[in-house]
């Protein structure tokens, strides 16, 4: 009996699709495998941080960048909201990063690129919920644990201050 080219064309289009199922399984589990990769970098330039030392080594991947840089993406969004002119959502932002190409690591690169977004000094939220914006824009407001962020000197004296339970009534001065 004959086979239909009919056939002959979903048979090889149920196998095409099988093997785009297999490759995004494998890209999943790669990107899983980034994901924890990145978080044991951070942590190792944390830990070089606290004891004195730069935890920016020029190490490269095959790409040319260094891998899992959180300033990279940090980066592009700074430049992308530059060009813009005026505050954006963050999901929107971190959308129109992924199609110029960026990579934003996380399993919701939106809530990373938030997240990292308000432990930048450069960012800020402006206005209505989720909307960001450069910190040094006139019309954007930055919150205050942004100025915390960017004041490493005031947190300190804040951490450095006396503990609760030397505090009377509540009181927050010593």
């Amino acid at each position: 009996m004959a086979v239909s080219y009919l056939s002959v064309l979903t048979a090889k289009r149920r196998e095409v699709v099988e093997e785009i199922d297999a490759i995004r399984q494998k890209v999943a589990e790669l990107t899983a495998q980034v994901a924890v990769k990145e978080g044991q970098l951070r942590n190792l330039d944390d830990l070089i941080s606290i004891e004195g030392g730069s935890g920016t080594d020029p190490v490269e991947g095959a790409n040319g960048r260094s891998p899992g840089r959180v300033a990279h993406f940090l980066d592009e969004a700074y430049d992308l909201l530059s060009s813009i002119g005026q505050p954006v959502h963050y999901r929107t932002l971190a959308q129109r990063l992924s199609d110029s190409g960026a990579y934003i690591p996380g399993q919701d690169p939106a809530a990373n690129l938030l997240t990292q977004m308000t432990r930048d000094g450069r960012f800020a939220r402006a206005g209505g919920r989720g909307m960001y914006g450069l910190a040094d824009w006139p019309s954007v407001q930055t919150s205050s644990r942004q100025k915390l962020a960017m004041k490493p000197a005031a947190r300190a004296r804040r951490v450095s201050g006396p503990s609760r339970s030397k505090r009377v009534g509540g009181s927050t001065r010593g």
